[in-house]
């Protein structure tokens, strides 16, 4: 009984394997142009003065969706601990970043907002991306174990 449902486990996980390779072989072309993309539109909707706060919490799923999207897709196995290491690189140095500006652009309140906002959305759509990226090297150590 055991046996049976390791081996459905296992072709399952083959499966799920077979399955998210040929969708990374049809949209690796599409990886770099969604985190291009991403970086884009966090710069554009920071400087759009928008108050909606449905339109805000719109945009933060959008570039969460772009972040799990960038992790799943533009993130080969050879550049996995690259990525893992630029990104967290890039997520400390943001959060370091809001704080310097929030220290020291003080006289200027809307520079400050405005930067403080971008480097906000650029974390969040990187951190999806790195955790997406996380998991699934989680996930190749565990299933190896």
């Amino acid at each position: 009984m055991v046996e049976k449902i390791v081996k459905g486990a296992e072709t399952a996980h083959k499966h799920i394997h077979k399955k998210i390779d040929e969708i990374h072989k049809q949209a690796v072309h599409y990886g770099p142009i969604a985190f291009l993309g991403g970086l884009l539109l966090a710069l554009l909707i920071t400087i759009l003065p928008i108050q909606d706060q449905t339109w805000k919490n719109g945009k933060l799923v959008f570039l969460l969706l772009i972040g799990v999207f960038v992790g799943f897709v533009n993130v080969t196995e050879t550049e996995t601990v690259k990525f893992l290491l630029g990104g967290i690189a890039l997520i400390i140095t943001f959060n370091a970043l809001t704080q310097i500006v929030d220290f020291t652009l003080e006289m200027l309140p809307y520079v400050q907002i405005l930067l403080k906002a971008f480097l906000f959305d650029l974390m969040t759509m990187i951190s999806a991306a790195v955790a997406v990226v996380g998991f699934k090297t989680v996930w190749d150590v565990a299933k190896d174990v």
